[in-house]
């Protein structure tokens, strides 16, 4: 894809200095752009139920862990470094992902008494 811009900056391997692959750059107005689409995306997401979210996220997980010699891969080659640790490291963000969707399933928001008539109530939605 490009930017408002079209200009292009390189992934570079930082092991062998080789240009991995070439990519639009993003200008201030490219940023400004992608908060209002995130802000927008965030308002509609949010009014989807917390398990279907986490049905979303479960999927991604599930998505992600089937590609992870891929994704550790493109790691290495961006990261420079070895490859294995580019494999825990995906390997985590799974477990993180499966995570997040285990405490969503158990959280429901909790009640605080603060002693009196005064309490904090937070809520998951």
């Amino acid at each position: 894809s490009s930017g408002i811009n079209a200009e292009y900056g390189h992934v570079v391997n930082k092991t062998t200095v080789e240009v991995v692959m070439s990519c639009a750059t993003a200008t201030v107005e490219d940023v400004d752009k992608a908060v209002k689409s995130a802000t927008a995306a965030f308002r509609l997401l949010s009014k989807v139920p917390a398990a279907k979210r986490g049905n979303l996220l479960f999927k991604a997980a599930t998505l992600l862990e089937e590609r992870i010699e891929e994704f550790a891969y493109l790691e290495t080659l961006d990261a420079g470094k070895p490859f294995y640790e580019s494999v825990i490291d995906v390997e985590d963000c799974v477990d993180a992902f499966r995570m997040i969707v285990g405490l969503a399933q158990f959280y429901h928001g909790n009640h605080f008494d603060m002693g009196g008539s005064i309490a904090y109530t937070n809520l998951l939605r």
